[in-house]
């Protein structure tokens, strides 16, 4: 099964969900006594179950097939966009680099708060 994002990898899509979700659970550890917070993670972890599944859905719906690409000729081939055409790697790294630079930064907040409770 892939999502419904022409010419990306469902990997990369993959990715980017689990990062999500490991920032969502991050939050989660550090503000588990928060009953307020915990709401607002949960309305966050519905909104991230919409945003990533309806992709989802709508891929499998439409009844299309996956290209059958691997992992490492997504990363070394061209993806055509609006803009033109660019690495599988810079895909990535345009996809993927704001839930992976922040999830180190969510792990050290949550560090300092702990530390400092």
């Amino acid at each position: 099964m892939s999502p419904a994002i022409p010419g990306v990898h469902h990997g990369a899509f993959y990715l980017f969900a689990g990062l999500y979700g490991a920032m969502i659970l991050a939050f989660l550890v550090t503000f588990m006594g928060s009953g307020q917070t915990i709401f607002a993670l949960g309305v966050c972890t519905i909104y991230g179950l919409v945003f990533f599944g309806t992709p989802l859905v709508l891929y499998r719906v439409s009844g299309k097939m996956p290209d059958g690409r691997s992992w490492a000729d997504f990363l070394n081939e061209p993806v055509e966009t609006n803009t033109g055409s660019i690495s599988g790697w810079a895909v990535l790294v345009q996809i993927c680099i704001v839930p992976a630079v922040l999830l180190p930064l969510i792990a050290f907040i949550g560090i300092v708060i702990a530390i400092y409770r």
